[in-house]
């Protein structure tokens, strides 16, 4: 079959550039890319299916006239040194797009089986006071002032912690990965964790 060459707007092209890190795109189709962008070779469509494999993006975004605009509010989050980032990477996206779709499926669980909405969730809405949070928080877990002294080390702090978190209905989540693509680990510079607050699925990806 001769192969196909398809219309792909350059400005799509460079959007999708923007979405990774260059190296990780082989020499061939940064080649390939160069040619497109200054319009001496037009790409065919099994070269931009490899470049959606390769970018992570899905493939009918390159077919639009702009680049798309992916609403996501969850992105009020918090690199290692507090810095928010302004070009989340696809990765992150995708855990989001993954963790928020697990959220749903909890949040319809949890009403089939006629569960309540967790009185912990916006509890404290309208408080400023660190003190009064804090009591709060100290009070939701069951966590007295010394409650670390009985753990061994950090991994077995965090265990006890995350274990009263899921006993207050929070749904506390640890991956390194996408999903379950080995390819394409997280970056902790990136971020190190998020929390997906609802009434009824709330959860913290970490």
């Amino acid at each position: 079959m001769p192969a196909v060459n398809v219309n792909i707007q350059s400005e799509i092209i460079n959007w999708a550039l923007s979405q990774i890190q260059e190296e990780k795109l082989d020499d061939k189709l940064m080649n390939n890319i160069t040619q497109w962008l200054n319009g001496t070779k037009t790409p065919t469509f099994n070269q931009i299916e490899d470049f959606s494999k390769k970018a992570n993006i899905p493939l009918g975004y390159f077919f639009l006239q702009t680049p798309p605009v992916e609403q996501i509010e969850l992105l009020e989050y918090r690199t290692v040194d507090s810095i928010q980032l302004a070009n989340p990477s696809r990765n992150l996206i995708d855990t989001i797009y993954e963790m928020e779709s697990v959220q749903d499926w909890m949040k319809d669980y949890r009403q089939d089986l006629g569960f309540d909405v967790l009185p912990i969730v916006g509890c404290m809405k309208g408080v400023t006071d660190v003190s009064v949070i804090v009591d709060r928080i100290r009070k939701d877990l069951e966590l007295d002032n010394n409650w670390y002294e009985g753990c061994k080390d950090v991994r077995d702090a965090f265990s006890y912690i995350r274990t009263r978190l899921e006993d207050c209905g929070v749904l506390v989540m640890m991956n390194g990965i996408v999903g379950k693509n080995t390819h394409r680990a997280l970056d902790i510079n990136e971020f190190r964790a998020f929390a997906m607050v609802d009434e009824w699925a709330p959860r913290h990806i970490a």
